[in-house]
C-alpha cells in the first residue's frame, strides 16, 4: 500500500515581493527622515539652540522662533484644559458608579 505524502505545490517566482519591499523601504526612509528633521527643529526650538542645522531647517521651512513658541504655549494650554476635563469627568464617573452599585 502506498503511503500518503504531502503534495508539493509549484512555487511562483516573482519580482513583486522585491518591488513591494523596496517601496516599503523607501517610504520608511522618507518617514524616518521627516521625523528626525522634526525632532531636530522642535528640540532646537524648545531648548533655544541656535546651531546651524536648526537654523537652516527653520529657514528652509520658513518657521520663526516666535511662532514656534506661540504654538508650544497654545499646545500646553490645550493639554492642561484636556487634562482638567478628563480628570473631572473621571471623578464624576466614579461618584456616579459608586452610587449605582450601592443602591439597596
Amino acid at each position: 500500500m502506498v503511503q500518503p505524502r504531502q503534495r508539493q505545490y509549484q512555487t511562483l517566482k516573482s519580482n513583486l515581493n522585491i518591488i513591494r519591499e523596496l517601496i516599503i523601504l523607501i517610504f520608511s526612509f522618507i518617514f524616518w527622515s521627516y521625523c528626525s528633521i522634526s525632532f531636530i527643529v522642535i528640540g532646537g526650538s524648545l531648548l533655544k539652540i541656535n546651531s546651524d542645522p536648526v537654523l537652516l531647517i527653520r529657514t528652509i521651512l520658513n518657521i520663526e522662533l516666535d511662532s514656534m513658541h506661540t504654538l508650544f504655549n497654545i499646545m500646553f494650554i490645550f493639554i492642561l484644559i484636556s487634562f482638567a476635563v478628563f480628570s473631572i469627568s473621571s471623578m464624576i464617573y466614579r461618584l456616579k458608579s459608586k452610587d449605582v452599585y450601592h443602591v439597596n
